[in-house]
């Protein structure tokens, strides 16, 4: 049985047509995040994404989520595409994502019991996360609480206009898309999944790649106007969950403090 381990998360082959997603860590803030990734890959297969079947979940006799998916056959990593390809695949993920407007109630962290956001507006749940994350970066001095406070004042006082909640990914990047022998796009991986704006997600990958060809189709698929305050706001707040993440696990984190720098300056 072929396995793969990650940080979070122990991946098993188990049989043709499945895989076996086993949390090797059980987070605190997310003790269910694996029932939450069960529920938004049901609703995002119902909204038309191409996205893993769920054949079963349940807590195994260690105490683990383990979370049984569907094995796309015959498919490879956009990694392993041609720029002129991802180009093109990159444009289908976000034609995709905009199918994700949700009928569920609230915003944010999805509760594991009700699947509904855990804030009554996306301003709570922003206030909220840079509350938590702020906090954390503050006490670490990798951001100062003069730059912590100046985001906190920009989301209560900027316009973020939001009629319904969008399930949103968190975590889009090419290692998360796959491309099956009919050219179709599948993406995986959606144990990040909150309620929000969709322009979130297009500010994660604008952080995480820089606004490069891979993030400007991604752009046209979905179709979000970027040149906004809301949106350099959103790169500013990814930045958070970013310096966290090399807060956590002892990575480098000076470059992404600059850029947070640069984008405080400029809002």
């Amino acid at each position: 049985m072929q396995t793969r381990k990650g940080r979070l998360n122990e991946i098993r082959f188990v049989a043709a047509d499945a895989i076996q997603k086993i949390a090797a860590v059980k987070e605190s803030r997310r003790p269910l995040r694996l029932k939450v990734e069960s529920w938004a890959l049901s609703m995002a297969h119902k909204c038309g994404v191409n996205v893993p079947k769920v054949f079963d979940y349940f807590v195994n006799s260690d105490g683990q989520e383990v979370l049984v998916i569907e094995r796309i056959p015959q498919c490879v990593l956009l990694t392993r595409c041609s720029p002129r390809e991802q180009t093109i695949y990159m444009f289908d993920a976000g034609r995709q994502m905009a199918l994700l407007n949700q009928s569920a109630n609230g915003y944010g962290w999805i509760d594991a019991t009700t699947f509904q956001g855990c804030y009554g507006t996306w301003k709570e749940f922003l206030s909220s996360y840079i509350n938590i994350f702020g906090s954390r970066l503050s006490t670490a001095k990798i951001i100062d609480p003069e730059s912590i406070a100046k985001i906190a004042a920009i989301v209560r006082n900027v316009d973020l206009p939001l009629d319904f909640p969008y399930l949103l990914h968190r975590d889009l990047k090419l290692s998360n898309l796959l491309v099956d022998k009919k050219s179709r796009v599948w993406i995986v991986d959606w144990e990040n999944a909150i309620l929000g704006d969709p322009l979130y997600d297009l500010a994660i990958v604008g952080v995480r790649e820089g606004h490069n060809f891979i993030w400007q189709n991604l752009v046209r698929g979905r179709s979000l106007e970027v040149d906004s305050q809301r949106y350099r706001l959103y790169e500013a707040l990814a930045l958070f969950g970013f310096l966290d993440f090399g807060r956590r696990y002892g990575q480098q984190y000076k470059g992404l403090r600059k850029q947070l720098v640069k984008l405080l300056n400029a809002l």
